[in-house]
């Protein structure tokens, strides 16, 4: 079983770090997954599914994420079935969530846990798995996007 704690500190009020992160089709940007496409009708929130696709070492891998946490503007969480990763092998199941505190200075800890199950020979892999997932840390992406546009 792999999973990964981790957080940033971003120098942003907690509304505008959920607004920016909850926006899924720009996810793109801050390497939450290089496409995504919304596939459940309405709002998104619990329960919303996407098609999201990954690229990476020549491959084009695709998985079905479900949030099953929506909690505005403090927590979101998502679950697949299987994620197939080119970086880290196959995760079944497999969840990320992203939990926001809103700090005493105007600031904003956002918390990144990933987690999920290896199986078969990916097993033997699972700390150089950690290791790659404990290196994608999209909410380091997430403070440098937002702190430069406030600085611009």
């Amino acid at each position: 079983m792999i999973n990964v704690v981790d957080s940033v500190v971003i120098a942003r009020p907690i509304e505008e770090v959920w607004a920016f992160m909850a926006d899924l089709e720009n996810a793109h940007t801050w390497g939450l997954w290089s496409e995504a496409t919304k596939t459940s009708d309405g709002s998104v929130g619990v329960g919303s599914t996407f098609r999201s696709t990954e690229r990476g070492g020549g491959m084009k891998l695709t998985a079905i994420l479900k949030i099953t946490e929506w909690e505005p503007p403090k927590r979101m969480t998502f679950w697949s079935e299987t994620f197939p990763s080119s970086r880290f092998g196959p995760l079944k199941p497999a969840t990320l969530s992203f939990s926001l505190n809103a700090l005493e200075d105007g600031t904003t800890r956002v918390e990144r846990q990933a987690g999920g199950e290896t199986h078969g020979a990916w097993k033997l892999l699972e700390p150089l798995i950690s290791f790659g997932i404990r290196r994608e840390k999209e909410e380091d992406a997430v403070k440098r996007l937002l702190q430069s546009r406030a600085s611009s």
